[in-house]
């Protein structure tokens, strides 16, 4: 079976469908899918709401914590974040590249968190062949450097990034 994972990886590698493979993680790249447009058009409707004080950004772990497809991390996150203007903006299979494409294009815009938190990166590291190696440090460090050292949005006025 892993060979058969291993020569399909090969396979798609080989034409335009890896391309997004090979992109550097400090380079803020769109998910193209309409899962991912509907689902970042329903993400800034949900920021231009207002009220959040903790802001959950990340790939699908950050969103199960949040979905009502999984009822017992809903429940959990019921439990844990009620009180706290918590909101979850998680979004399955994306990327450090993608996470930073969908906060420069609105997800945060008019929110003024308290605290960020951020869970991202295991996308990024050892997925797919023919993908330049991206250590875990590597990847919180180019997430670090557009949230808080000059990055595009460094006026952000939160001061605490938990990684």
């Amino acid at each position: 079976m892993q060979f058969i994972a291993a020569l399909l990886a090969a396979a798609l590698c080989g034409n335009l469908a890896c391309a997004q493979f090979n992109r550097p993680a400090d380079q803020p790249a769109p998910r193209t899918d309409r899962n991912s447009q509907i689902a970042h058009e329903q993400l800034l409707a949900k920021a231009k709401q207002g009220g959040i004080d903790v802001y959950f950004l990340g790939d699908s772990i950050t969103r199960r914590w949040g979905a009502t497809d999984y009822p017992e991390f809903l429940e959990n996150w019921k439990t844990n974040f009620f009180g706290w203007n918590a909101a979850n903006f998680g979004w399955g299979a994306d990327n450090i590249e993608n996470i930073l494409w969908r906060v420069e294009n609105g997800e945060l815009d008019g929110v003024n968190p308290k605290i960020l938190v951020l869970l991202a990166g295991i996308n990024n590291v050892g997925t797919f062949p023919g993908r330049p190696a991206t250590s875990f440090a590597n990847a919180a460090a180019s997430v670090r450097v557009q949230f808080n050292c000059g990055g595009s949005r460094s006026g952000w006025p939160f001061e605490w990034l938990i990684n």
